[in-house]
C-alpha cells in the first residue's frame, strides 16, 4: 500500500515540474549571460563571477535533465493503478470467491450466448 502511496505522490510532484523546467531554464540562461557577458570588472570580481556562473550553470542543467526525465502524472498513475491491479489479483488467486466468481460467470454466459441462438 505504501508504493501506492509513494506513486501518487509523486503523481502529484509530475504536475508541479513545469515552474521548475521553466524557472531552471531561465536560470540557465542568466548564467550562461554572466558566465559570456561582456562587462568588466577588476579581476578578483570577474573571477567569481565565472565560477558562480559556470556552478548556476551546471545546477540548472542538472534540474533540466531531471525536469525533463521525470515520468509524466499519467505514467505514474498508470504505474499505480497497474499495482492495485496486481494486489487484487495476488489476493483473490487460489480463493474459493474467485472459482465461484468464474464458475457463476461462465453459467451467465453460456445463458445469454443459448439466449441470442435463439
Amino acid at each position: 500500500m505504501n508504493t501506492i502511496l509513494l506513486l501518487m505522490y509523486l503523481a502529484d510532484l509530475s504536475g508541479k515540474m513545469e515552474p521548475l523546467l521553466l524557472g531552471s531554464l531561465c536560470i540557465l540562461l542568466a548564467g550562461i549571460m554572466l558566465w559570456f557577458g561582456g562587462v568588466q570588472f577588476n579581476d578578483d570580481t570577474s573571477a567569481r563571477m565565472v565560477k558562480a556562473a559556470r556552478c548556476i550553470i551546471k545546477i540548472s542543467i542538472a534540474v533540466v535533465i531531471f525536469a525533463f526525465l521525470y515520468p509524466s502524472k499519467n505514467t505514474l498513475y498508470i504505474a499505480a493503478s497497474a499495482k492495485v491491479g496486481q494486489i487484487g489479483i495476488e489476493k483473490l488467486q487460489g480463493s474459493d470467491t474467485l472459482e465461484k466468481a468464474l464458475k457463476l460467470l461462465d453459467k451467465k454466459l453460456d445463458e445469454a450466448l443459448a439466449e441470442e441462438k435463439k
